[in-house]
């Protein structure tokens, strides 16, 4: 009974060692404005590829701001061009399992932001 139970707890330690030694693995992200169920702004981050997406989801005359910042690689924006239903994109390598956040917001004619999302946490 002894040598069971020492066995399944040295199986149980050596699974823990190696999970837990492998490296996290890479991860999406994606933001929505906050104003209310119609989301006007949305952003998504694709680890695979490096590509940060913005999109302006209503015709409300504001523009959808995407930033995406990187410890040791600074910051980037982007923005949409037309109204409901556009998108744009850029492309950022980065260095595998740099860590990104992103944020999306609303600019309105003055290009004042207005109902950012929380910055959300994702890796290239």
């Amino acid at each position: 009974m002894r040598i069971r139970r020492f066995l399944a707890t040295g199986v149980a330690a050596a699974a823990m060692v190696a999970f837990g030694s492998t490296p996290a693995f890479a991860e999406d992200a994606m933001a929505h404005t906050t104003d209310g169920s119609t989301w006007g702004g949305k952003a998504n981050w694709r680890s695979y590829g490096d590509r940060l997406e913005a999109c302006d989801n209503a015709a409300d005359g504001m523009t959808v701001q995407t930033q995406i910042q990187t410890k040791g690689y600074g910051s980037k924006l982007l923005w949409t061009r037309g109204g409901r239903g556009s998108c744009n994109h850029l492309t950022w390598d980065l260095p595998e399992w740099s860590y990104i956040q992103i944020r999306v917001c609303l600019l309105d004619g003055n290009l004042k932001p207005h109902n950012c999302s929380r910055w959300v946490a994702g890796s290239a």
